[in-house]
């Protein structure tokens, strides 16, 4: 019996006909990454800008199975969302390291626990480092016997006086258990803040009822005999406004301080406009859907495609784009 009632609202047949659409414009953004973009991310970090850095960057940029992001910082919040699979961080003066071949423990190793082929890139790190250390170690040699030797010359062609050593000699400290922590309890955070705006998407849609309530009994119309009747939409509205303002701020602080022992008045911001644009779409419907049924279906639809986008968002399954910025959970990971 419902769905015999829903099927017989048009804006039912709208959604049937626009949801498959939107469906498969995910699928095909999620099929056309995972084909044509197949790439690592990790993030080289060097926070004293030296010139071998460039260099490394340089040798390894021939391999197009990385996407390599430069930093000058640790961005532990891109790992901590699993934009990247790992972090390798420089030390200072490496270029001085490689010519007293004092490698060990000298790079650090940042990863998630679903850090799967970070380990491929150290490969190719470990790689670029120990072939300038060999040609070094090379010029050292030379110029121990020859102390005329120009070390300069001898370490551009040092391959030629030894072979490489294996490249997994460099001993990497790996930081993964430090992050894992930090990673999960950063998913349960953005998890929360999704729950949260579940409820006030489904409150809302019972507030809503309301009006399309007070629209069946022709309330709206009585009250516009006298010009009241926009005064009365207006006050639902800011009513709900300010209440669902201040219950955001508090749940959005408390929650924060909670999870991360501390709070952040942009992600309190982040959460508020995700709240006030759900009231407002809401409030636009009010004018333009008479049914109920019509109401719940539309919120039905948009919540699970909302939701939908939103994890494969989190889980790295969908790359973001600015046109996703129409479902307001994806609000919660920028």
């Amino acid at each position: 019996m419902i769905f015999k009632i829903l099927l017989q609202q048009k804006w039912t047949l709208i959604l049937l006909i626009s949801a498959p659409i939107l469906f498969i414009i995910i699928g095909y953004q999620f099929i056309d990454r995972t084909t044509d973009d197949i790439k690592v991310p990790v993030a080289l970090v060097d926070p004293y800008e030296q010139n071998i850095t460039e260099q490394l960057l340089s040798d390894m940029s021939t391999d197009e199975s990385f996407n390599i992001t430069h930093a000058t910082s640790i961005p532990e919040e891109v790992l901590e969302r699993g934009e990247v699979e790992a972090i390798f961080v420089l030390p200072e003066d490496l270029e001085g390291k490689i010519r007293a071949g004092e490698l060990e423990g000298t790079i650090q190793w940042y990863r998630h626990e679903r850090s799967v082929f970070d380990g491929l890139f150290k490969e190719q790190l470990a790689s670029a480092i120990m072939t300038r250390a060999i040609r070094s170690e090379a010029a050292n040699l030379v110029q121990r016997y020859q102390s005329d030797a120009d070390w300069n010359e001898i370490y551009e062609y040092g391959l030629r006086y030894l072979e490489p050593e294996p490249i997994f000699q460099i001993q990497f400290e790996s930081v993964q258990q430090q992050i894992s922590q930090v990673n999960h309890d950063s998913e349960d955070w953005l998890l929360f803040r999704w729950l949260f705006w579940i409820f006030i998407w489904s409150i809302l849609a019972f507030l809503t009822q309301l009006l399309l309530n007070w629209k069946e009994q022709n309330i709206f119309e009585r009250l516009s005999t006298i010009g009241h009747a926009n005064s009365l939409r207006k006050a639902w509205f800011f009513t709900f406004l300010v209440l669902l303002a201040i219950l955001t701020v508090f749940t959005s602080v408390g929650i924060q301080t909670l999870w991360l022992s501390s709070y952040n008045w942009m992600t309190v911001a982040i959460d508020v406009g995700i709240v006030i644009f759900s009231l407002l779409i809401y409030y636009l419907l009010s004018f333009v859907i008479q049914k109920r049924e019509t109401l719940w279906t539309i919120a039905l639809t948009y919540g699970v495609s909302a939701s939908v986008v939103f994890f494969l968002i989190q889980y790295n399954l969908l790359s973001f784009n600015w046109w996703f910025s129409i479902f307001l959970p994806s609000w919660i990971l920028v």
